[in-house]
C-alpha cells in the first residue's frame, strides 16, 4: 500500500491493461511497450495515487465545487444518451458493435454466404477485392456459339466443340468470373499431354 502511494499517478493501457510505468526525464510513453497499440489523449486511463489526491485537495474548495458541477453534468447528459440509446434499441435499430455499425441484415447475409461456401467445392478468389466467390451457375456454349481454335503447332483443339462454364460471382464487390468445368478442363489437360 505504502509503495503504491510512493509511485503516485499511474497509466493503464487500455488495449492490454497494463500498468505503464514511465521515467520522470523522458514523460510518458506514446506507445504502450507490451502491446505497442498507440496511447494518449482520449485512449488512455489515469488512475490517480497518492500525489493525485492531495493535488485536488490543494486546488481548493471552489475548484471542487466546480469539479462537483460538473461531474453532476456530465452524469445528466450520460444519462439523456442512456435514453437515447434506449429509444433506438426500442425503434429497431439493428446497427451495433458487433457488426461495425452495419445493419443486422449484413449479418444474417455474412452467414449464408459462408454456409453457401462451406457447400462449395472451389472457392476461386475474386481477382478485385480477393474475397471468395460464389458458384452461380453453368453456361453451356455449344456448336453455334462457340467455335474451338486449332494451334498450329497441336493441330487439334484445345477444347470440345461444346464447352461448360461454371459463372462465379462475388459477394462483396459483384465482380463476375467463369472458369471450365471439370470435364472441359480434362479433356484440355488431356490434349496438352498427347504426344505429338
Amino acid at each position: 500500500m505504502e509503495h503504491q502511494q510512493q509511485e503516485g499517478a499511474a497509466d493503464i493501457c487500455p488495449w492490454c491493461d497494463s500498468e505503464l510505468v514511465w521515467d520522470e526525464e523522458i514523460g510518458p510513453e506514446e506507445v504502450c511497450p507490451h502491446c505497442s497499440n498507440e496511447l494518449g489523449g482520449y485512449r488512455t486511463l489515469s488512475v490517480g495515487g497518492a500525489q493525485a489526491e492531495e493535488e485536488d485537495e490543494g486546488a481548493g474548495l471552489a475548484a471542487g465545487h466546480a469539479g462537483a458541477a460538473a461531474r453532476t453534468a456530465g452524469a445528466a447528459s450520460r444519462s439523456v444518451e442512456g435514453l437515447d440509446e434506449e429509444a433506438d434499441w426500442e425503434a429497431g435499430d439493428d446497427t451495433g458493435w458487433a457488426g461495425a455499425g452495419r445493419p443486422q441484415s449484413w449479418l444474417r447475409a455474412d452467414e449464408k454466404v459462408q454456409r453457401i461456401l462451406d457447400d462449395q467445392e472451389e472457392m476461386p478468389e475474386c481477382p478485385s477485392c480477393r474475397e471468395y466467390m460464389l458458384h452461380a451457375g453453368t453456361n453451356t456454349l455449344g456448336a453455334g456459339s462457340f467455335s474451338p481454335v486449332e494451334p498450329p503447332s497441336l493441330k487439334k483443339p484445345l477444347l470440345p466443340d461444346s464447352i461448360r462454364l461454371q459463372l462465379y460471382v462475388c459477394p462483396n464487390c459483384h465482380e463476375v468470373s467463369t472458369k471450365l468445368d471439370l470435364g472441359s478442363r480434362t479433356f484440355l489437360a488431356e490434349r496438352l499431354d498427347q504426344e505429338d
